[in-house]
């Protein structure tokens, strides 16, 4: 089942509308049934009551894991806001060029390159800001 969800090909291609996920949702569901069932009832008890003698405790924590993770996070909130008015055309709905000027731009595409070079060079002209 991992290996259908993970994978590129589908029965029916993600794109189409509802009809695209809906196959994805019934199969993979229907595979951890199965792949439920397929687990000895035994087997199936140990692992239950082995996780709940585990977590007699409490939940148990990773201080590091949330560390790191939170670290990461706060990289990326710090690029976006430092880099942001530079990097803007890396984050979806985020205009870097003056829209009105840029309409008509589909015909003469080297002006546009020319505007973000311009923009470019002002942003650094004053630190990024």
């Amino acid at each position: 089942m991992v290996g259908y969800a993970l994978s590129p090909s589908d029965l029916i291609p993600d794109f189409i509308p509802v009809l695209g996920y809906l196959d994805d949702v019934i199969i993979v569901s229907a595979g951890i049934y199965l792949s439920l069932r397929m687990i000895p009832s035994d087997v199936l008890e140990e692992c239950r009551d082995r996780a709940k003698s585990e977590l007699q405790g409490g939940q148990p924590k990773n201080w590091a894991a949330a560390f790191i993770i939170v670290l990461i996070w706060l990289v990326v909130v710090f690029f976006v806001v430092r880099l942001g008015p530079i990097a803007a055309d890396l984050i979806p709905g985020t205009p870097w060029v003056h829209l009105p000027i840029t309409m008509g731009y589909d015909r003469y595409p080297e002006q546009l390159i020319d505007e973000k070079t311009a923009l470019l060079d002002d942003l650094s002209s004053r630190g990024g800001h």
